[in-house]
């Protein structure tokens, strides 16, 4: 005997099934297969959704291969699709929306500079 009770399994078994339920129930038609959605247009409007909104401005120096200077404009967040792993991946900058930055890239803290994954949209 392993000195748990016949009433004390199933108390264990009803609350696991009950917790699957909750879990099962909480979740989005486009989740309920294991996290997944259904297409990579449906991933890619979630993703869409999730994005933080905003931009910032880097001052670029030109020359006769880039054009006239200028401040050009970038965004905070993107989605990018990664066919080999099926899931669009959510990229976003550690840098504050409406931040101009006139001394180039070299300017911007390097944390601002690479977009890093945040959040992941497995189709």
């Amino acid at each position: 005997m392993d000195g748990i009770s016949g009433s004390q399994r199933m108390s264990n078994r009803l609350f696991l099934v009950a917790a699957f339920a909750v879990i099962a129930l909480t979740t989005s038609p486009a989740h309920a297969f294991w996290w997944r959605y259904g297409s990579i247009e449906e991933a890619m409007q979630a993703c869409k959704r999730w994005r933080p909104q905003g931009t910032f401005e880097v001052w670029i120096q030109g020359n006769d291969i880039i054009g006239p200077s200028g401040w050009s404009e970038y965004s905070i967040a993107r989605c990018r699709n990664e066919p080999e792993t099926r899931q669009i991946l959510g990229l976003s900058r550690q840098i504050e929306a409406g931040s101009r930055w006139p001394k180039g890239w070299k300017g911007v803290p390097a944390k601002a500079r690479d977009l890093s994954v945040v959040k992941r949209f497995r189709y």
